[in-house]
């Protein structure tokens, strides 16, 4: 995924602490399912998906088959094993903005009025750098990660004939 993702090994990876989201019944973390063809069309079912309002019937419902179009990829990504983490938050024009603070519109039963919850912060848990980082940038995000106490590794290819990758402290 270096490749890919992260400008040809030059970019990072953030590993984030997601625990706190576990306990919240609006999130699931699931497997990738992989597939030669589209088994659906993606344009309906997402107009469906975002027309549903109750979260409870959206993540929680026999009905799952929208959350398909979040977890399915083309088999050719298959050797990812990419795993996502979905969280619903409503309606997108339901997240406002105050003093660069994110916060969530919401409302707690049809009798209550709209209410203001902030949004959890997640915090970082480890930064791997790529293996060809430009020097300038590892010595940036070194820094940083060293003052707010946060390990840093840098990916380098293992000594094997397959092309695989492993990381070790700075």
């Amino acid at each position: 995924m270096w490749a890919h993702y992260a400008n040809k090994h030059k970019g990072i990876c953030i590993a984030y602490d997601i625990t706190d989201f576990f306990n919240e019944k609006d999130v699931l973390l699931e497997k990738l399912m992989y597939t030669t063809k589209l088994t659906f069309d993606y344009k309906n079912e997402l107009d469906n998906f975002f027309n549903i309002e109750d979260e409870y019937h959206r993540l929680e419902s026999d009905n799952i088959y929208p959350l398909h179009l979040f977890l399915t990829k083309n088999v050719q990504w298959m050797y990812e094993n990419e795993f996502r983490l979905i969280k619903y938050i409503g309606n997108i024009n339901n997240i406002i903005n105050i003093d660069g603070y994110d916060f969530i519109k919401y409302k707690d039963n049809e009798n209550s009025d709209y209410k203001i919850k902030i949004r959890k912060k997640i915090h970082i848990k480890h930064i791997y750098l790529g293996k060809d980082i430009e020097g300038n940038d590892q010595k940036i995000i070194k820094e940083i990660a060293d003052k707010k106490t946060i390990p840093v590794s840098k990916i380098k290819c293992k000594k094997s004939n397959l092309y695989e990758l492993e990381s070790y402290d700075l």
